[in-house]
């Protein structure tokens, strides 16, 4: 692709750049080849700048992670220059754009309905799009932001960049924030034209809800989703259309209350065995209220919140089957609640979690980088490793959470670091780069190491690798210093950036 000169003065591309070195919440880890360049995001303005005003063709690597339930989802790593020239574009369009629907209150969704103003009879619709990000036809993108952006020189511009990156001319880049953004615009193509029929709709994200007036009316809800995601190349989730009833919607949020008012309950009776416990009663605490000196304190809300929540994560890690709208609902949200508890999640329970749900492993590392013990953090690491189901973003999580553990001398840790090398074998580069920076921190990998990843990098991680061995040289710089230095600009700074980094 090549931009207009005109297009490409304007575009933020400053902005762009500091967004792409630490965008917003992601279920990406953020990698080395971007934050190599935190200090430098002006040059990389600048050389994405003259890049594009070039023929520019990007490349990317794609890598997998897992989805709820089996399967995988494929990522495209972009290298830093298109990070910064898709958000750029982005940001272009996105004053016009329509307010997003991840800025709502998911239980705004959850409980649309349900209020009084919907018919008792009414039927409730529930859908979302497989693999939507996938399936996003680059033509039909194009149609909508044209649309209604007006911009036709950023549009066609994002067009082009995205044939490069797909040359299928179909899919966008997964977690990532410009992604979001553009897939609202192209998602609401849908949503139009249901409300168009005459539906009351609720979208978050692609996760739609319709009311339609009658069970019949349901069904033909269903008939005509199908039909119309069909025409903008989507189709529905296997098994994730639901028709239900007002009263089965409204019964299903009740549940889920009364299984947390169930653990709660739970909690407090055990709060109070610990306090009778405390003060020295054997069987039944006794109570006489005549005699304040013999009453037992009654827990502290805050306790009892803390067990309560510790035991929705026990029950999550079993897996069952009745209870899996529960561990959905409050499982997440509760184990980043408990990270600044006072006590520790059992760690069994956070290894079984992962293991049924993959996908989680995102909140478990959330959840094991702000506990304190550091012993018990790298045995979990390592246990984590092990695990049958490794996902490149899986390997890229785990190496970054054993980069921020403080070091020891555990035989977990060993056993990460000996981990950590094998990873420099991978298939994929952008694994191979972190495992390097992980283990120039800990000067467990040598200079000709370092040397034959940089030769076999692309673009998508050529920077990282380069911080890699200014971090290995620190304050003197080797021969491959010198000669990584005077590739490029930006090698030049994340060598620099490597070389003065401080954990």
């Amino acid at each position: 692709m090549k931009l207009q000169g005109q297009l490409a003065d304007k575009l933020p591309l400053k902005e762009a750049a500091k967004r792409s070195i630490n965008p917003p919440g992601s279920l990406m880890p953020l990698l080395i080849s971007q934050r190599c360049l935190s200090n430098a995001t002006e040059e990389l303005a600048r050389h994405t700048g003259a890049l594009v005003k070039s023929h520019y063709s990007p490349i990317v690597e794609t890598i997998t992670m897992p989805k709820r339930g089996h399967g995988p989802r494929p990522v495209t790593i972009l290298p830093p220059e298109a990070r910064v020239l898709y958000e750029a574009l982005v940001q272009d369009l996105e004053p016009h754009l329509p307010a997003s629907s991840r800025d709502i209150d998911i239980d705004e969704h959850r409980k649309f309905g349900t209020d009084d103003s919907v018919d008792p009879a009414a039927y409730i619709v529930d859908f979302d799009i497989a693999a939507f990000y996938e399936y996003v036809d680059h033509r039909i993108l194009a149609e909508e932001l044209l649309m209604q952006t007006m911009n036709s020189s950023a549009v066609s511009a994002l067009n082009d960049l995205l044939h490069d990156m797909f040359p299928r001319k179909i899919g966008i880049p997964q977690a990532m924030q410009p992604s979001h953004r553009i897939s609202d615009a192209y998602i609401q193509k849908l949503e139009r034209q249901l409300v168009r029929k005459g539906f009351s709709v609720h979208r978050y994200v692609d996760d739609f809800r319709l009311i339609a007036a009658d069970q019949s009316a349901a069904h033909d809800a269903i008939e005509y989703a199908v039909d119309m995601a069909r025409e903008i190349g989507l189709v529905l989730a296997d098994g994730k259309t639901k028709l239900s009833s007002k009263r089965e919607v409204k019964e299903e949020i009740d549940e889920i209350n009364r299984a947390f008012g169930d653990f709660r309950g739970q909690a407090e009776d055990e709060l109070w065995a610990v306090e009778t416990e405390r003060m020295g009663y054997d069987d039944e605490p006794f109570f006489d209220d005549d005699d304040d000196d013999n009453d037992v304190a009654e827990p502290d809300e805050g306790e009892v919140d803390f067990v309560a929540l510790s035991k929705v994560i026990e029950d999550w890690s079993r897996g069952e089957k009745s209870m899996r709208g529960v561990h959905a609902h409050f499982g997440p949200g509760t184990l980043k609640r408990l990270q600044s508890a006072r006590n520790r999640l059992d760690d069994d329970w956070l290894v079984k979690i992962t293991e049924r749900e993959p996908i989680r492993l995102y909140e478990v590392i959330s959840y094991l980088r702000r506990r304190s013990e550091m012993e018990q953090n790298w045995a979990v690491l390592r246990r984590l490793t092990q695990l049958p189901r490794q996902s490149p973003w899986a390997k890229l999580w785990m190496v970054g959470l054993a980069g921020q553990l403080s070091a020891g001398t555990s035989q977990d840790e060993k056993q990460i670091l000996d981990w950590a090398k094998q990873l420099l074998q991978d298939r994929h580069e952008t694994v191979r780069a972190e495992a390097a920076w992980f283990l120039s921190r800990r000067r467990s990998i040598s200079m000709e190491e370092l040397a034959e990843i940089y030769v076999q990098a692309s673009d998508v991680t050529r920077v990282g690798v380069a911080a890699c061995v200014g971090s290995l040289d620190g304050s003197t710089e080797s021969k491959v210093g010198k000669a990584i230095k005077g590739d490029s600009k930006l090698c030049s700074a994340a060598y620099s950036w490597g070389s003065t980094y401080v954990d």
